[in-house]
């Protein structure tokens, strides 16, 4: 099937096309001169319940926030890994940029990833202000395995299901959208993909992650695919998939987007890229730029209005 084309506007002003070509050509880690960079906070009682903070050093009151989620098929990763050139300019931009670690399968089995998502998410909403940051104005985002845990986050954040029984004061858990990238968003079929594995996504599911068969149980499986979580009042996305990912097939993207086009009332856009395997976006590039280029103009778009906002649980809106 054709790719589905949806379009997102992209600023061309110099500011927006990172100034110097150097930046974009040479493969190094660019950051802020002025960025602060506050680590290992704690957001809950494991061990792996450390994030960071990332913000310049002026950063204003009120400023926007995204929560970074990192890969690594849910048993391994760190947030010190990943998503770096496009962090250090979300950061650059005046943005409050946390990214976190979370408990690993095998030896915690699903759902402790998302609950620990859930739980950062929490923390944001209660602390965040206090690092100059907005809680009413966050973004998801993750690559790969972190890719699935921030669309299923924004997808059910509004659910109280995941959420941490100590985490209390949290009226609004809501988000602004959601950016996955090459994210694993469809749970429930034994396909082609991450077929390096052995016995394809399902049996990393089954024996490592979830660590019960699919077959009995089917609901579960289906609740944590995002695919089968899309809903009329799903926030906005930005969807980037790669056409030679060889771990997360181009067709699992699609039709996550198909399905949203159909289900949702956010606008969703979707950016897929020919020759492209799986992260890409690890070390700066001309890729990597023109995809922060295209996170960043979706990130600003979302949190600039109310419109595509989720209403809390407890909120009527008109």
């Amino acid at each position: 099937r054709a790719a589905p084309r949806t379009a997102l506007e992209m600023p061309t002003a110099r500011e927006d096309r990172f100034g110097t070509w150097w930046r974009t050509a040479l493969q190094l880690p660019f950051h802020p001169r002025d960025m602060q960079l506050i680590r290992n906070l704690t957001y809950g009682p494991a061990p792996r319940h450390r994030l960071d903070v990332w913000r310049q050093s002026t950063t204003p009151t009120g400023a926007p926030v995204i929560l970074y989620l990192h890969g690594g098929a849910w048993t391994f990763g760190d947030k010190r890994e990943q998503g770096r050139p496009m962090l250090h300019e979300f950061v650059r931009r005046g943005w409050i940029v946390v990214t976190s670690n979370y408990r690993l399968a095998p030896t915690h089995p699903w759902p402790a990833q998302i609950e620990d998502a859930t739980r950062v998410l929490g923390w944001i909403k209660k602390n965040v202000a206090t690092y100059g940051g907005d809680p009413a104005r966050v973004v998801v985002a993750g690559g790969s395995a972190g890719g699935h845990l921030a669309a299923l986050l924004a997808l059910t954040s509004t659910d109280p299901t995941w959420r941490p029984r100590d985490v209390a004061g949290v009226a609004d858990w809501s988000v602004r959208g959601a950016l996955s990238f090459y994210g694993v968003l469809e749970m429930t079929g034994d396909e082609t993909y991450w077929r390096g594995l052995g016995a394809g996504l399902r049996g990393l599911l089954e024996r490592r992650i979830v660590q019960r068969p699919y077959l009995g149980n089917e609901a579960l499986y289906e609740a944590l695919s995002p695919y089968h979580r899309l809903h009329e009042g799903a926030p906005a996305f930005l969807v980037v998939q790669g056409v030679n990912d060889t771990l997360v097939d181009v067709q699992v993207a699609r039709s996550f987007v198909e399905r949203f086009l159909e289900v949702a009332s956010a606008p969703i856009y979707y950016v897929e890229l020919p020759c492209t395997q799986h992260a890409f976006d690890v070390t700066a590039s001309p890729r990597t730029s023109a995809t922060t280029r295209a996170a960043i103009a979706f990130a600003q778009s979302v949190v600039a209005s109310d419109q595509w906002r989720v209403a809390p649980a407890n909120e009527v809106r008109s």
